[in-house]
């Protein structure tokens, strides 16, 4: 048979059908492949098909033969991602709050293509809450960008300058401190409340630092030379750190000692870790020490788990828990 001018491509495009067109539950015969080359204006046989498939197999492809039909159809089985970690990824993407609606279908749009065309439709399923609020697209893009820079900035040292930007009462984005730099020492960045967040050191503070990556414009990097000495590169303590953060507001952390009812022991492992240090205090209470940020919002979750968790110690926060329950008694008029 004379070759068409096309057959350079054929194990290519053979390969490309395999893997849009089939999965575990899905093969498809010679005679599909031979009507699919054919609208490329390829010339195939049974032959020449069955030796394809046999060098794609030797160059690594796990196909896999269904010889339980009429006729042998063909499988693609094995690839980079399994459907269900499609599924988790495409789920991640559809609920992150800093990507906006658009991005989302683009990048789930994207990760279909790592599968067959059957199984990209079922990680086009409506993951996202109706009335969820997404992010703009500006802010999308914005945010992209951002985090390629913060990574660049981790991974060579270099410490940062940025603006930082909230809302108005107008609803327009304002920047702060009248539009100065922030200068930070960067140190991680997390994912965390659907957002992405940098922890810096303020150096000029020595105070640890959260902030919305999706907030921050003009970031700009300077020479990892000038990092200051006096401060480390790298934090040992940042799962630590992590786990005592409520809302994001970053601050020092603080060995706190809760006395809890036995009943609240899973609420403590699944925020804390199963490796907080808890203590038997009698038939009906245990002790949990924990490392966090005494923030507001901290306070706020102890009350919000309701008499089942009190604060012991230290001090301080003990009366920082005092002064929150007297003004709220006094903001509601409680006598």
């Amino acid at each position: 048979m004379p070759k068409s001018s096309n057959q350079k491509g054929k194990l290519y495009l053979i390969e490309h059908y395999l893997a849009s067109h089939t999965d575990e539950d899905h093969g498809v015969s010679v005679k599909d492949l031979i009507e699919y080359l054919g609208t490329m204006d390829i010339k195939a046989t049974r032959k020449t098909i069955y030796d394809d498939i046999r060098t794609l197999f030797d160059l690594g492809m796990d196909i896999v033969t269904d010889k339980s039909g009429r006729e042998d159809r063909y499988k693609l089985v094995g690839r980079e991602f399994e459907l269900h970690e499609l599924k988790l990824l495409a789920d991640s993407v559809a609920s992150a709050r800093f990507i906006s609606e658009n991005k989302s279908h683009e990048l789930v749009t994207k990760l279909g293509k790592l599968t067959s065309e059957r199984n990209a439709s079922q990680l086009r399923r409506d993951t996202i809450l109706s009335g969820r609020v997404k992010t703009m697209d500006v802010r999308t893009t914005t945010t992209m960008y951002n985090v390629d820079k913060l990574h660049s900035a981790l991974l060579e040292g270099n410490p940062i300058r940025f603006r930082y930007w909230q809302w108005s009462l107008d609803k327009e984005p304002e920047l702060r401190h009248g539009g100065s730099f922030y200068h930070q020492l960067p140190h991680a960045l997390l994912w965390e409340d659907e957002n992405y967040y940098l922890i810096t050191t303020d150096p000029a503070e020595n105070k640890r630092k959260n902030f919305r990556v999706d907030k921050m414009r003009d970031i700009e990097l300077l020479p990892s030379e000038s990092w200051p000495k006096e401060f480390p590169r790298k934090l040992d303590d940042l799962p630590q750190y992590s786990n005592g953060m409520f809302g994001m507001y970053g601050g020092d952390m603080v060995n706190v000692q809760l006395e809890c009812e036995n009943g609240m022991i899973g609420i403590i492992l699944d925020r804390f870790g199963r490796d907080t240090l808890i203590r038997t205090v009698d038939d009906g209470h245990f002790c949990a020490h924990v490392s966090v940020v005494p923030s507001d919002q901290f306070i706020g979750w102890v009350v919000a788990i309701g008499g089942g968790v009190r604060i012991v110690s230290p001090s301080a926060v003990v009366e920082k828990m005092q002064k929150t329950i007297a003004r709220l008694a006094a903001q509601y008029g409680a006598e």
